[in-house]
């Protein structure tokens, strides 16, 4: 017999208050044991292969990958990235003025088990590198797939705990403990930032600078976050139509099935048909000089035509990590194991036990 959503839910909220974790672990892996549905033929391979997992990485409490228990499955440790060349901790940065065409593709609030191995293939058929801004719940629910997005190649970048509140001193609070999750999970230290919603604010660009971190919004439309969605056809003509030299357009991997993989190919096509190339954020912004490169909002004479701003007229904060969670937890199709099931559930009684702290 299936659970609805929001009885789950308020199952779980209930069950976070009055009992211990280790009794709510149990409760829903009976729970997942009971309702999972027989692995279906037509389930891909590769889908299969991204979601399973062997263990846990510890939440942001500081535990490390070596003592999570993580069976027969090393963190590796990548190279840093290139020296803060042309940053510095603490700056804002929208663009880039390069010479030639060159941007920085990014998708935010992953890793997702509904976008993100399909991000990852595009990328990787047209041999790119992209930065990915992660969300600390997410990476704690699913490791392996931020794992995934590390050992391929491409940056990591911090984007919140929880995605929440649109405040700076809510998001600014936490800047160093995602640090933790991202570093714990892959190995990789972000040294890029992008605050949810694009939210503005001093404590935000003083807690990156504390971190090691410089922010990064953008100055190119690109309406993927919009809803109801664009579909993939206008993402790609929106593209067509806003594109700019030295961008770090904003497109997202995490928030529910998306038509950003869809219209990705296109988008790169376009691109290169025009003669762009695509890089990571920080080896763009190290090509180049970022702008506007200040130490608050204010943006620099070189850029402060009202047109070098996206337009967010119409942006809702339409993306909530809990919500999304809860609904991939109830979801059958996605491949999840009980031991992906419990770790959800282990994710979202944190979320919980943050709200009541």
């Amino acid at each position: 017999m299936g659970i609805s959503s929001t009885a789950k839910r308020s199952d779980c909220t209930r069950r976070t208050r009055v009992l211990s974790r280790r009794h709510l672990i149990t409760g829903a892996a009976a729970l997942a044991a009971a309702g999972v549905l027989s692995a279906s033929a037509a389930r891909s391979d590769q889908l299969a292969r991204l979601l399973r997992v062997e263990g846990d990485i510890g939440f942001w409490s500081g535990v490390t990958a070596s003592e999570s228990g993580v069976r027969g499955e090393m963190v590796q440790v990548h190279p840093p990235p290139p020296p803060p060349e042309h940053w510095l901790p603490g700056q804002f940065i929208t663009h880039v003025d390069v010479v030639g065409r060159r941007m920085a593709l990014t998708f935010d609030d992953g890793p997702s088990p509904y976008n993100t191995y399909s991000v990852l293939q595009t990328l990787s058929n047209y041999g790119i590198k992209a930065t990915f801004f992660l969300v600390g719940v997410n990476v704690r629910a699913f490791p392996t797939i931020a794992r995934h997005i590390a050992e391929a190649g491409h940056e990591l970048g911090n984007h919140s705990i929880y995605h929440t509140p649109y405040t700076s001193y809510g998001l600014a609070s936490q800047i160093a403990g995602n640090q933790v999750i991202i570093r714990d999970a892959t190995g990789v230290t972000p040294v890029v930032h992008r605050a949810p919603g694009l939210t503005k604010g001093s404590a935000i660009l003083n807690s990156c600078a504390a971190s090691g971190l410089y922010e990064v919004h953008t100055h190119m439309s690109t309406f993927d976050w919009h809803s109801p969605r664009h579909p993939a056809w206008q993402l790609i003509n929106e593209f067509i139509r806003y594109h700019r030299n030295g961008a770090i357009p904003i497109y997202h991997d995490g928030g529910g099935r998306r038509p950003t993989p869809d219209a990705l190919p296109g988008i790169i096509d376009y691109a290169k048909s025009v003669g762009y190339t695509f890089v990571p954020a920080t080896e763009l912004v190290n090509s180049g000089t970022p702008l506007p490169a200040t130490f608050g909002y204010a943006l620099s004479l070189e850029s402060a035509a009202l047109d070098e701003m996206p337009d967010m007229a119409g942006y809702e904060y339409d993306y909530d990590a809990e919500a999304e969670l809860i609904a991939i937890l109830d979801r059958d199709d996605l491949g999840l194991k009980q031991v992906d099931r419990s770790r959800i559930v282990d994710v979202l009684a944190d979320i919980e036990a943050a709200k009541l702290d």
